[in-house]
């Protein structure tokens, strides 16, 4: 299967990368992809990651699942951005 993960600063750590752990376990191809305008975040520890993409060059229609982290900066960040509620309404 192929899934989508939305990330933004703020993520948090032990959820991002414990889930892709196991869906990268299971064969799954993993996409990160940035909702900011940039490909470095940083996560809720201050830890900085990279994701493959931006999430405007992404065909979410393309994927199976998609995974969206918790922590301060899907509450902060995420919720403010409509390409995120655009893929949200697409997968619900």
């Amino acid at each position: 299967m192929k899934g989508l993960v939305i990330i933004g600063d703020y993520f948090e750590d032990t959820e991002l990368i414990a889930t892709i752990d196991v869906l990268k376990r299971n064969d799954d191809t993993i996409i990160l992809a940035s909702a900011l305008d940039r490909k470095e975040l940083t996560s809720k520890c201050g830890i900085k990651m990279y994701s493959d993409v931006l999430l405007n060059e992404v065909n979410y229609k393309e994927f199976d699942f998609l995974f969206i982290p918790g922590g301060p900066g899907a509450f902060k960040i995420l919720n403010k951005i409509q390409k995120v509620d655009e893929v949200i309404s697409y997968f619900v």
